[in-house]
């Protein structure tokens, strides 16, 4: 029989919403786990591969029930400290049953944690949520208006929780080559709009030779992974899978530049000093990024469907042949975050 779960960190993934938010679970439970905790994963909306996603990072999750998924006593059952990772659509549309669960857990004598998102789908803006403390751990965070409703209130970089992988590196300011060769591809846990394929379509237009490293997410299909599998073989350019790492930070340093998806990923490429061209999935990604993109760590390509190949391929072609300008940004990421995010987190929950 298991250890009785101390922390509880409730959050959903797999499937359209990707593993962003499970995996800073993931790195939260191991913080919790150094400490002496014994966290547990509880998903509401999941996929199966999310759960086999837990098991092989070495944690316990567990599944609710699809009409109990913001039931109090059925999350927290008797847990000390709740982890509420509510930071995506899905809790939105489901905004008032959220409300109750965190004001139960508060009568509960359980200590909250709110990890709320941004702009459209930031919780706290539209109703106070009420909870110990609430972080919104993203850039422009700032600026954020929220209803009162958390005893504490912290924002921004300082509390973006990075992998421990990256934070193992003795320093993060690597030199930046005068000719860029390794690249790595990123789209998420998903890639459920096929950006993967977009981003190589991009690729086959630099005529330089480049080693890729394409990252297969966890949550990508049978048949998603076999077209990646099958373009990157008839590529000009050197290519190779990489399946459902563990973490991204060996890739971080590797490359000399990436083409990635503007969600959580962009933080870790910024701190490892990692030039970025970054294209948003959906709308909301794309008004996400904008505060991200100011802090000058890579290149905002737009929005996928909206930019073409040729338009990111010319902003590819502009960082290859500008080694000055891949400096700069190289130097910005590791300036704005400084990867402590996890343990002033942890420290804040432990009062």
């Amino acid at each position: 029989m298991g250890m009785t779960p101390s922390h509880v960190l409730r959050t959903d993934g797999g499937s359209t919403l990707g593993f962003g938010h499970i995996n800073r679970c993931l790195v939260l439970a191991d913080a919790i786990q150094e400490r002496g905790g014994a966290p547990e994963i509880v998903l509401g909306t999941a996929s199966p591969d999310a759960h086999l996603h837990i098991a092989e990072a070495g944690h316990v999750s567990r599944q609710l029930d699809p009409v109990k998924t913001f039931d109090p006593e059925q999350t927290l059952r008797t847990a000390a400290f709740a982890i509420f990772d509510f930071s995506h659509r899905e809790t939105r549309s489901r905004i008032e049953e959220a409300k109750r669960l965190l004001q139960a857990s508060q009568e509960n004598g359980t200590r909250t944690l709110l990890i709320d998102a941004k702009d459209e789908d930031c919780l706290s803006a539209l109703t106070a949520m009420v909870a110990d403390i609430l972080v919104i751990p993203y850039a422009g965070a700032d600026a954020e208006q929220v209803i009162p409703g958390a005893i504490t209130d912290v924002r921004g970089l300082e509390y973006f929780v990075l992998d421990r992988a990256y934070l193992d590196r003795p320093f993060t300011d690597r030199p930046v080559p005068e000719t860029v060769q390794n690249v790595l591809v990123t789209a998420g846990g998903t890639d459920t709009v096929g950006l993967t394929s977009f981003f190589l379509d991009v690729l086959e237009k630099i005529t330089a030779p480049l080693d890729i490293h394409i990252v297969i997410g966890p949550g990508f299909t049978s048949d998603l992974t076999a077209a990646i599998a099958v373009r990157a073989e008839l590529m000009q350019h050197k290519a190779h899978l990489i399946h459902a790492p563990s973490n991204l930070a060996d890739e971080v340093f590797r490359a000399d530049l990436a083409l990635s998806a503007s969600g959580l990923t962009k933080y870790e490429l910024a701190y490892g000093g990692t030039p970025s061209v970054l294209v948003s999935i959906d709308r909301n990604h794309e008004i996400s990024n904008q505060p991200f993109a100011a802090l000058g760590t890579g290149l905002d390509a737009g929005k996928y469907g909206a930019t073409t190949v040729d338009e990111v391929a010319a902003s590819v072609k502009s960082l290859l042949g500008d080694a000055g300008r891949r400096r700069a940004l190289a130097k910005a990421g590791p300036a704005a975050i400084d990867g402590q995010g996890t343990q002033r987190l942890l420290d804040l929950l432990n009062g």
